[in-house]
C-alpha cells in the first residue's frame, strides 16, 4: 500500500491539539446544522468535484462528534486532494509541503488511535489522483507544448500498464484494499513482501486485513514482522520516515485482547509506552484491561495518566467520565466531562452524561438543563429524543 505513498500514508506526525487550533472554514449548507452525519455525508460527497469545500464540511462534522474515526481519515484525503501540486509534492517528500500538510498526518494518527483497523476505501481515487497529476507534470516537463490528447493518452496508458501488469504489486494490493477485495490484497501484499529485504508498512497492511477477518493469529504474526522489521530500519541512520512503533505495538495488543490474552496485551502496551512515554491511548487500554481484572483502583489511574498527557484531546478525558460512572464516582465524572464540554462546546454526548451524573447525584434541576442541552445540539431525528424529553418533565416535577 505504501511504497510509492509511504509519506502519504504516515509522513510525519504533529499534536492533535493542531486540529483544533485551526482557524474555522465556513459552514457548508445542510438541512441539519446539528448533524455531524450530514456534513460527513456532503464532505465525502464533495472530495472529488470540490475537496476544499468537503474539508470545511467534514471540519464540522468533527467538531460535532470530535472522536469519528471514518470522518478523521476522510477529512485527511479532502485536504490532501486540495491542490494536485502539493500533493505530487507532498508524496515526493518535498519538506515545505508536507509541513504545510502536516495537519493531515495528525489526523490519520488520531484516526488510526480510534479505530486501529480501519478502512480507507477513499485511497483509491486519492491514488489515481496523484498519478494522473505527477504524470502529467512529468510529461509537460519533457515536453512543455504537449497537447491533450497527447496528455491524455500517456496518463491513460500508464495507468494501464500499472493495473494490469504484476510490476508493482503493492499498488494492486493498497486499489484491492481501497475496494475491498482483501483476499487479493492479501496475495499481491504478499508478493511484494517477497520482494524486498524490510517490508514493516506490507506487514502492518496484511495485520489490518487479517484483523478486518478476524483472522486474529495471522494478524498477530503479521505485526511482529512489523514491529521486528521496523526496529530495524529506525536503527539506520538515513531513515526518513518515522515509524510509530508505539502504534504497532498498541495495535499488537488490541488484537491480543480480541484472542482474550490480557497478559500478552498488557506486555506489549508495556512496550508501547517504552518507545513513547507520551502515547497516551496505551493508558486508555491499559484502564480497560484494569478494569476486565477488577482492579479499579488502576483503571482510574491509568485513565488520569491518558488525560495528563493529551489535555487537549476530548476521547480520553470522556474515557475517564465513562469509567467513573461505572464504578459508581458520578461527582468525579462532572470534572473530566466539563473539560469536554469546554474544549468541544459542539459536542452533544458530555451534556448527556453530565445529566446521567447530576441526575445520580439527585439534582434534577441540574439534569434537567443538560438534558436539554443535549437536545438542543443533537440531530432533529436522535432516536433517544423523545425518551429524553419525557425525562426532563419528570425531573422538573420532581421536588428539590
Amino acid at each position: 500500500m505504501r511504497t510509492v505513498l509511504t509519506a502519504l500514508l504516515l509522513g510525519g506526525f504533529v499534536a492533535p491539539g493542531l486540529v483544533a487550533q485551526q482557524k474555522r472554514p465556513p459552514r457548508p449548507p445542510v438541512a441539519d446544522t446539528a448533524s455531524a452525519l450530514a456534513y460527513y455525508r456532503l464532505g465525502v460527497s464533495l472530495i472529488e468535484q470540490d475537496p476544499k469545500t468537503a474539508n470545511a464540511a467534514l471540519y464540522w462534522a468533527l467538531r460535532i462528534e470530535p472522536s469519528w474515526a471514518e470522518a478523521l481519515y476522510a477529512r485527511r484525503i479532502a485536504m490532501l486532494r486540495a491542490d494536485e501540486w502539493d500533493l505530487v509534492k507532498y508524496v515526493q517528500r518535498d519538506r515545505k509541503v508536507r509541513r504545510k500538510l502536516a495537519l493531515a498526518d495528525t489526523l490519520f494518527f488520531r484516526a488510526r488511535l480510534l479505530e486501529p483497523f480501519l478502512y480507507q476505501d477513499l485511497d483509491k481515487n486519492m491514488l489515481m489522483h496523484y498519478y494522473r497529476a505527477a504524470i502529467e507534470q512529468d510529461v509537460r516537463r519533457r515536453n512543455p507544448n504537449v497537447n491533450q490528447g497527447e496528455l491524455s493518452y500517456a496518463i491513460a496508458n500508464y495507468l494501464k500498464e500499472a493495473l494490469t501488469s504484476d510490476r508493482d504489486p503493492e499498488l494492486l494490493g493498497w486499489l484491492a484494499f481501497s475496494e475491498r477485495r482483501l483476499d487479493d490484497a492479501l496475495r499481491y501484499y504478499a508478493k511484494a513482501i517477497g520482494k524486498k529485504h524490510e517490508s514493516p508498512d506490507l506487514h502492518d497492511d496484511r495485520a489490518t486485513i487479517f484483523a478486518l477477518q478476524q483472522g486474529f493469529d495471522s494478524a498477530v504474526v503479521e505485526l511482529e514482522h512489523a514491529i521486528a522489521e521496523t526496529k530495524e530500519k529506525n536503527d539506520k541512520s538515513e531513515s526518513v520516515i518515522y515509524q510509530p512503533k508505539a502504534l504497532l505495538h498498541h495495535r499488537l495488543a488490541i488484537v491480543r485482547l480480541k484472542q482474550d490474552q490480557l497478559d500478552a496485551a498488557h506486555e506489549n502496551l508495556t512496550k508501547a509506552l517504552e518507545e513513547d512515554l507520551s502515547y497516551y491511548p496505551a493508558h486508555v487500554t491499559l484502564a480497560a484491561i484494569a478494569l476486565a481484572t477488577g482492579d479499579t483502583t488502576q483503571a482510574v489511574q491509568e485513565m488520569r495518566l491518558a488525560t495528563e498527557l493529551k489535555p487537549d484531546e476530548p476521547m480520553p478525558f470522556m474515557r475517564l467520565a465513562d469509567l467513573l460512572m461505572v464504578i459508581g464516582q458520578p461527582e468525579e465524572a462532572l470534572a473530566p466531562l466539563g473539560k469536554v464540554v469546554e474544549m468541544e462546546p459542539l459536542y452533544a454526548a458530555p451534556h448527556r452524561k453530565l445529566a446521567e451524573a447530576t441526575e445520580a447525584l439527585a439534582r434534577p434541576a441540574e439534569a434537567a438543563a443538560h438534558y436539554r442541552r443535549f437536545l438542543a445540539l443533537s440531530p432533529r431525528d436522535h432516536r433517544d429524543a423523545a425518551t429524553i424529553r419525557e425525562r426532563i418533565v419528570a425531573l422538573e416535577a420532581a421536588k428539590p
